[in-house]
């Protein structure tokens, strides 16, 4: 899946693969490693605000620090913001929700 960087820098270890574009390739060519599906980073490497990156897997088993500052491609919340979304609907009202009557 694809994940733009919002909100801050993404800050990656040397335990994902990653795809990514040429340009992104050249600028960090000096820690990464072609791999098969991507590039595995020999150090940890950062993205700024607005770059995109492609991680495989699923969304939510990303490392919290990932998932504050990573926006699936064509969505508008990052996916910590989305899965804080799902746990709110799915919780029951407690009784101070309830309407007075």
């Amino acid at each position: 899946m694809k994940y733009l960087v919002e909100g801050g820098i993404a800050h990656f270890g040397t335990n994902m693969i990653l795809g990514l574009s040429d340009e992104q390739v050249a600028a960090r060519a000096h820690v990464l490693e072609e791999v098969e599906g991507g590039y595995r980073p020999t150090a940890p490497i950062q993205f700024k605000a607005g770059e995109l990156v492609e991680i495989p897997g699923d969304p939510d088993k990303l490392p919290r620090p990932l998932a504050a500052v990573l926006v699936p491609q064509g969505d508008k919340k990052t996916v910590s913001q989305a899965h804080q979304g799902r746990k709110r609907t799915g919780t029951k009202s407690s009784a101070s929700d309830a309407p007075a009557s």
